[in-house]
């Protein structure tokens, strides 16, 4: 399966994300891969890349693994981004890397 979303909102800062997925069923699991971009004020502020792989329990519970890499460009702002107090000249890497295992259910 691939997909792809686009976003655009139009606040006092102009932003636009946009993320592609790639997945493939081999039941019980689905290993994936996605890569996104996130622009503020027309400047790329952050980009992602995503290793995961979803196993299906039940029909209706799954448990997913997944290492992210993420990285803040141009003096991006977001939950990875460096504290605005802090110089640049300090900051040596602007990068996250995030790994995560989550339960999903649907009842």
């Amino acid at each position: 399966m691939l997909k792809a979303t686009f976003e655009f909102q139009k606040t006092e800062s102009r932003r636009m994300d946009w993320y592609s997925m790639l997945s493939y069923r081999l039941a019980p699991f689905t290993p994936y891969v996605a890569y996104g971009q996130l622009y503020q004020q027309d400047k790329r502020s952050n980009m992602t890349t995503t290793l995961g792989v979803r196993y299906d329990v039940l029909n209706n519970v799954s448990i997913n693994a997944e290492y992210q890499y993420v990285k803040v460009l141009n003096d991006g702002s977001g939950a990875f981004a460096p504290e605005r107090t802090i110089s640049p000249d300090v900051l040596e890497d602007n990068t996250a890397n995030v790994f995560t295992l989550m339960v999903n259910f649907v009842f």
